[in-house]
């Protein structure tokens, strides 16, 4: 027949072949720890006089200093005001607003008591620059003490 060479089948070669990829080592590992809480508006017009009282469960990587995204049990309409109640790992309470919740479908079945079928993004409100300060403050605590992974403790898993 005809002499192939190192072409395969297709005529080029190394088609095929895996290529061998060096693996990224994160100088920081990433930690996902998820906590519990509670989200409450404030009765108004908005939300036609009704109290609405939400089970939440919070990624505490979704803290920033300017808000939180969460999962509840309930839709908050368009800027309600809220209260958002957290006792773990730090015991945390914080008004702000509804900027977005939306309704998720999971692509994967969760196994959980409570449904949480709504993604529902809080942004803070501050009545003084104290609060601000104490707010970065605990999301500063919230990555050091419970979202940071020593390098060596990755190491060793």
């Amino acid at each position: 027949m005809w002499d192939q060479g190192n072409n395969n089948m297709f005529g080029s070669p190394g088609f095929g072949k895996p290529k061998k990829t060096k693996k990224k080592k994160l100088a920081y590992p990433y930690h996902l720890k998820r906590t519990t809480g509670q989200l409450r508006n404030n009765v108004s017009p908005i939300s036609g006089g009704k109290a609405i009282v939400a089970e939440a469960r919070i990624v505490l990587n979704d803290f920033t200093e300017k808000g939180v995204e969460l999962f509840t049990n309930a839709k908050f309409p368009f800027e309600e005001e809220v209260s958002l109640t957290m006792e773990s790992p730090i015991r945390f309470f914080q008004k702000g607003k509804v900027i977005r919740c939306d309704l998720v479908i999971p692509s994967s079945k969760i196994v959980s008591e409570t449904a949480y079928q709504y993604r529902t993004t809080i942004k803070f409100e501050f009545t003084s620059e104290e609060q601000k300060k104490t707010i970065q403050a605990f999301v500063n605590e919230i990555f050091q003490k419970h979202l940071a992974v020593e390098i060596e403790e990755a190491k060793a898993a």
